[in-house]
């Protein structure tokens, strides 16, 4: 499908004649886009419809563009110097005058997509904010831990100690000596993420709403884990212990996929309400089956599993959008907005329906998870290709 880029300049042009007024040339190229530009005179038009079509803007003018764009600079830079493949999809990015939001925001449209529907929004602002650092910790025993940001503790249970830094929890090895194995939860909620370190050195990174199953330390000649939602690990390399991940969507008692590593760096996307579980390979190899087939994976490369009998999938991955949440990003590459706002849903809290056929509108784009989830839906709509209209009970309705 043919692409359209929405500038971001011609963007920024119509914030500045919406709140400050312009100098006499750029009038000049604001009134000859307005009468060539089909999707820039839709922008205007719609946005001067809307009741708060100036505190948006302002919301968004308000914002340190200069200090996004030293934040974008050095995402670029620092990734130029790396060696792994996502750093080759740092450069596409064009910038958006919206201070965090120039995380490299742009979106691009097919030109086969569904009209403009044009600007809504709610009646009065709705304010929810970003998800955050935060879990529950279900110990073998049954023993619950709420964790978020608090202060750093070690605690010594059993054969095994715990650590806790924050946004952060680590499991050490005990007396391997006839010390009992417990198996432990990490669950994090809708709006949380947590990052995981377990008794070998492997780290894991939990996007919301997913949980891990995992040891209070590992047996020998094996290393073994469950999980379900999303996660990215670093798994350390131990060539006597092969590690083995079982992905749940929904029943834990028989896993749908599991992957097989050594050491490397790989993202599993497994939520319930995806009809696929995706393995995406980061760095090294891993072996990824079902109960009656399996596929090696290289790097930069992802395995779909949409059904047990079905063949899995593989295909070339866009790292940057598999792996964006660990950074606090939403990276989108021609992603239909359904799948856009599962992820916007999960991370903010809110119940998302469609009122329209919109919902299979493709978009591509950064948006930073740091924002309140009005920042995001202001931007979105300001493409004129988008509605939203947000309750004060946190749903949210895309039209």
């Amino acid at each position: 499908m043919i692409q359209e880029k929405i500038n971001w300049k011609h963007l920024e042009l119509i914030k500045k004649e919406a709140l400050h007024g312009l100098e006499k040339s750029e009038q000049k190229l604001f009134d000859q886009l307005f009468s060539t530009d089909k999707k820039f005179q839709n922008a205007v038009l719609h946005g001067r419809k809307r009741n708060d079509w100036h505190s948006s803007l302002n919301r968004l003018d308000n914002l340190d563009t200069e200090a996004g764009w030293n934040k974008v600079a050095s995402k670029i830079q620092q990734n130029s110097l790396q060696e792994k493949k996502v750093t080759t999809w740092w450069p596409y990015a064009a910038v958006l005058v919206c201070g965090l939001l120039l995380s490299a925001l742009y979106f691009r449209f097919g030109i086969n997509a569904v009209e403009d529907v044009g600007f809504q929004a709610s009646s009065r602002p709705i304010h929810v904010q970003p998800g955050e650092d935060k879990a529950v910790l279900i110990l073998g025993d049954g023993e619950e831990m709420v964790l978020g940001k608090m202060d750093s503790m070690t605690i010594n249970k059993n054969s095994m100690s715990i650590q806790v830094h924050q946004d952060k929890l680590s499991f050490s090895d005990g007396e391997k000596e006839n010390s009992k194995i417990e198996f432990n939860q990490l669950i994090t909620p809708v709006g949380g993420r947590y990052m995981l370190e377990l008794a070998d050195g492997t780290k894991v990174w939990l996007n919301a709403d997913s949980k891990i199953i995992f040891p209070s330390q590992f047996e020998e000649g094996k290393r073994e884990i469950s999980i379900r939602g999303e996660v990215y690990l670093e798994v350390a390399k131990d060539i006597e212990r092969p590690f083995l991940v079982n992905v749940f969507k929904e029943n834990e008692s028989i896993p749908e996929v599991s992957v097989e590593v050594l050491g490397t760096e790989f993202n599993i996307s497994a939520y319930p309400d995806q009809d696929y579980i995706a393995t995406t390979l980061i760095e090294g190899e891993v072996k990824v089956g079902t109960t009656n087939q399996y596929v090696k994976l290289t790097p930069g490369f992802q395995a779909i599993s949409n059904s047990v009998d079905l063949p899995i999938k593989v295909k070339s991955a866009n790292i940057a959008s598999v792996i964006g949440w660990k950074d606090r990003m939403f990276v989108f590459e021609e992603e239909n907005l359904e799948d856009i706002m599962k992820k916007i849903g999960r991370w903010y809290g809110v119940d998302v329906s469609f009122a329209s056929s919109v919902h299979q509108k493709k978009f591509s784009g950064q948006i930073s998870q740091d924002l309140e989830i009005s920042a995001v839906l202001d931007l979105l709509q300001l493409t004129g290709e988008v509605t939203f209209i947000l309750n004060s009970a946190n749903k949210l309705t895309v039209k």
